[in-house]
């Protein structure tokens, strides 16, 4: 889940060597809890830094930003972020990053109000109820009919978790249940075929061990 979180910082910049665009699609999740939160900001700080400047320029040093509890219930979560003063190179960037943040719990909220707001901290009053339960991270794979790398997405959470698609809002919703029934009928008439061959690819192709290399070091700079 908290990696979910993480992803549901959407990026228009993308990285000088790998694709960190990511799409989240607004569905019913689990429940959001303050530790959560909290460790998906720390995370979002720690390993997407670069995206966050390149939202916001002036944002010299996004671990100056702390998140703390004001009060939680069964339904709601209120917290206060402090510390956008030491953050930034100019004062007047304080509303930048202020945003930055807001739009941050907005893909993850279906509720967010902002109730105090001033110089150093943002209090934020939101909803437990996520909207998130499905999001896409770029990935690359092997193109079977060119043997090229292509910019792919896999799908984080939902029925399509794990599912690589060139097109990330084909991560939202239900699988077409025809296309699923004519998967298990080709699997059925050819078991053991595709395992096989995947195999063999990846141990003779040179494409196929580049790109695992590629997307364990894409991988690494995203941090899940």
């Amino acid at each position: 889940m908290k990696a979910a979180l993480v992803a549901a910082f959407s990026f228009g910049a993308k990285n000088t060597k790998y694709s960190n665009t990511t799409t989240c699609a607004i569905l019913t999740m689990q429940q959001l809890t303050f530790e959560t939160l909290k460790d998906a900001w720390a995370q979002l700080k720690k390993n997407r830094s670069t995206e966050m400047k390149k939202v916001a320029p002036d944002l010299s040093d996004p671990d100056e930003i702390y998140l703390k509890r004001v009060s939680e219930s069964d339904v709601e979560l209120a917290v206060r972020f402090a510390g956008f003063r030491h953050s930034v190179q100019q004062q007047t960037s304080i509303p930048q990053v202020k945003r930055l943040v807001i739009n941050w719990l907005k893909h993850i909220s279906v509720n967010v109000q902002q109730v105090r707001s001033d110089d150093d901290s943002l209090v934020i009053r939101m909803s437990k109820e996520l909207k998130m339960s499905e999001a896409a991270i770029s990935i690359f794979k092997r193109d079977p009919k060119t043997n090229k790398k292509k910019s792919y997405y896999k799908c984080i959470g939902g029925k399509k978790n794990g599912r690589r698609v060139a097109n990330p809002n084909d991560c939202i919703g239900v699988p077409d249940p025809m296309k699923k029934i004519k998967f298990a009928i080709t699997k059925r008439a050819k078991y053991g075929q595709a395992a096989k061959s995947r195999k063999k690819t990846q141990l003779t192709n040179v494409t196929a061990r580049r790109i695992r290399v590629a997307n364990k070091r894409v991988k690494k700079a995203r941090g899940f």
